[in-house]
């Protein structure tokens, strides 16, 4: 096979790079705002988990809006809520602090302990709202469950989020290199390296709940067959996508 064909290795490679890079660039630009970063890392994901799922280069612009104005509120009423809760946080280190008596030690690790939690949640939340369509709280307890189930991927995901930001701050030089290739493409690659990880996990359920999808509309693979925007009260199948993965956990045992 020709390397330079479009179906060579070379070709493959390089387009692929080409599209961590588009959506790196595109993701930083739309999470300036700070408020949208939430719906920007939602937006990355639907672009790389479609790409991965159908092996296709390209029209990655596009992708990219369809996601972020799709999962807009979701992802941004989820993002602001993670900053509340980091700020929270973050004010009870402050306060206990690892110095101080015995009962502010036992406060202050729990506050850790807290926070690491919700950090695995948030590492599954945005993939899963460019995922699945479902109310917001059904998705927040699938992704506590996909975390808790998949919880080897959760611990390398989390190690390839943090240990690029204790690699910056190693040095000064580090750092300025670092910085320049997150600006390129440093959050688009460690989101791709994730991707086949969330991939890898969401699948028997994506094939289970979405038996309908067709690779001509870029969405639908990932969204369930319910369309519908009533609330859970109005339609209790609103809930069929997290029933399913609680409910089917023990038949998926068995495979």
């Amino acid at each position: 096979m020709n390397i330079f064909s479009s179906d060579g290795w070379f070709s493959r490679f390089f387009g692929t790079l080409g599209d961590i890079i588009i959506v790196n660039i595109l993701f930083i630009l739309c999470s300036i705002p700070i408020v949208t970063m939430g719906a920007s890392m939602s937006a990355m994901y639907f672009t790389l988990l479609k790409k991965q799922r159908t092996g296709e280069n390209g029209g990655v612009v596009k992708l990219f809006f369809k996601g972020f104005k799709d999962n807009f509120k979701q992802s941004t009423i989820s993002w602001l809520l993670f900053l509340l809760i980091s700020f929270i946080f973050t004010l009870d280190f402050n306060l206990f602090g690892k110095g101080g008596p015995q009962e502010n030690k036992l406060m202050y690790y729990t506050s850790v302990v807290l926070m690491i939690l919700t950090c695995f949640i948030a590492i599954y939340l945005f993939p899963v709202i460019s995922a699945f369509k479902n109310t917001l709280k059904n998705l927040l307890l699938q992704s506590i469950y996909l975390a808790a189930k998949n919880f080897i991927f959760t611990i390398v995901i989390m190690v390839l989020y943090t240990l690029p930001a204790y690699v910056l701050l190693s040095s000064t030089q580090v750092f300025m290199v670092g910085i320049f290739v997150f600006i390129v493409c440093g959050f688009g690659l460690i989101a791709y390296v994730s991707s086949f990880m969330f991939l890898k996990a969401f699948t028997p359920y994506l094939d289970e709940v979405t038996k309908k999808y067709t690779d001509d509309d870029p969405a639908s693979w990932m969204h369930s067959d319910d369309q519908t925007s009533e609330s859970d009260e109005d339609n209790p199948e609103s809930t069929k996508v997290t029933k399913k993965l609680i409910v089917d956990n023990s038949y998926h045992g068995r495979q």
